[in-house]
């Protein structure tokens, strides 16, 4: 439906808290305090830096330690050095002063950290929200669900030479924007036993691969699937700077192994007519929304894991290298989302405030400042029907039930024709 990390990323900058300067306080993190449309502490005034300096943990209760001079740290542990949290950026890390060693470790400010992660988790709290609210879920269809490149599997008398190559496919993907086509499930067909093998996938707009996935093929010429799931995952989305590239290099095959070829049509529809019935139809299906190229380069022509040069691949037709990949083709919202975040601004201000209140309410810290404070939120949070105050929660739900979605713009195989509600900010 959306990319989390994308939503994030792209609503990051719309609420933010303006620096209060003094000793008494520490610097917050440019991301919080530079280029926000919306103050917190204009959206609420209990969230100001007093406040939350008393609501959120410092360093120390947090539970880091001390440096130790004569202490070993590796990347990503973390220390403190008097009052000050660093944070090792390499492994072996001894004797490396914190305070003077930049090369070894990094400042880390833990309340603009934890801020930061709370406006993450507002961001995906209000997306959601909209989404049940505004039943946006039940607009949206999946296109085609878990269609294969080919039906079948090779046969025993048909491999490919192990001359060290890399080998694979070229992915181009169409039909617009919002839409993204999964890889759950990728099978290799080889003669022996691979344990070592990797998958690689590129996007050719760059050198260095997107993802390597080790891949444990412990079968002898069986069609073995692998579930590609978790940070395995593989999404491609329709715009991106360039196609896609999936496969393996020979050289990570086991000794003298060997893939077993199928030999249908990937990539002609006028030839694919000679494929079998199963296999027209899979072709059919895939064709509307990717272009497939099986291809090869020669070992001589690879840059070790880099991108080769696109001059030096050798194009095949009828050849899918022992493997098979299993699609399904989805609608995206993240770009639409994107496009329109000026229309989220001012509930995602109201989300953040309110959460951030929340974790003042509920925050475990004793002292005189947090109990003064917490006597107020829940008339912020709540308000009062005596003092026709309707709360942050209320004005919340308001906001969201404000905001109007004209998805005309969205990918029209993503709606049904029927529906186009409209986008923008009802007057309420």
């Amino acid at each position: 439906m959306y990319n989390s990390a994308k939503i994030k990323e792209c609503l990051a900058g719309i609420v933010g808290i303006s620096q209060v300067y003094g000793t008494q306080y520490p610097t917050l993190d440019p991301k919080l305090t530079t280029g926000f449309m919306f103050d917190l502490h204009e959206v609420h005034p209990l969230i100001e830096m007093e406040n939350l300096v008393s609501s959120y943990r410092s360093a120390k209760q947090l539970g880091y330690l001390q440096w130790d001079i004569t202490k070993t740290y590796s990347a990503k542990t973390r220390v403190l050095k008097v009052s000050t949290a660093y944070e090792s950026l390499t492994d072996n890390n001894t004797g490396n002063d914190p305070a003077i060693d930049t090369d070894n470790w990094k400042v880390i400010d833990v309340l603009s950290e934890q801020l930061l992660l709370s406006i993450d988790s507002s961001i995906d709290k209000l997306v959601q929200s909209v989404f049940i609210q505004k039943k946006i879920n039940s607009l949206v269809k999946t296109i085609v669900d878990d269609f294969r490149l080919y039906d079948g599997r090779g046969d025993m008398t048909n491999k490919n030479a192990n001359v060290g190559r890399f080998v694979g496919f070229k992915m181009m993907l169409h039909q617009g924007q919002d839409l993204v086509v999964n890889l759950p499930r990728i099978s290799f067909q080889f003669d022996t036993e691979c344990p070592d093998l990797k998958l690689y996938l590129y996007n050719t707009s760059q050198s260095e691969f997107v993802k390597v996935i080790p891949i444990n093929y412990n079968q002898r010429g069986v069609v073995k699937w692998f579930d590609l799931n978790d940070e395995n995952a593989i999404s491609l989305g329709a715009f991106a700077d360039g196609d896609y590239i999936i496969g393996y290099y020979e050289e990570d095959l086991a000794p003298g192994a060997q893939s077993i070829k199928k030999e249908t049509n990937l990539v002609d529809p006028k030839l694919c007519g000679s494929c079998n019935g199963a296999d027209y139809k899979l072709f059919a299906t895939r064709s509307n929304y990717l272009d497939l190229q099986p291809f090869y380069v020669d070992n001589a022509n690879l840059a070790g894991t880099d991108l080769w040069n696109e001059a030096h691949e050798v194009y095949v037709e009828k050849n899918n290298f022992g493997m098979n990949i299993q699609f399904s083709v989805n609608c995206d919202l993240s770009d639409f989302i994107c496009r329109n975040k000026i229309v989220f601004a001012e509930a995602l201000s109201l989300q953040a405030a309110a959460d951030i209140l929340k974790h003042m309410q509920f925050s475990s810290l004793d002292n005189q400042q947090l109990l003064k404070l917490k006597s107020n939120i829940n008339y912020a949070l709540n308000g009062s029907k005596e003092n026709y105050n309707i709360g942050l929660y209320k004005e919340l739900s308001k906001a969201i039930d404000a905001l109007d979605f004209d998805l005309s713009n969205l990918n029209s195989i993503c709606l049904p024709c029927n529906e186009r509600p409209q986008l923008g900010r009802r007057v309420m």
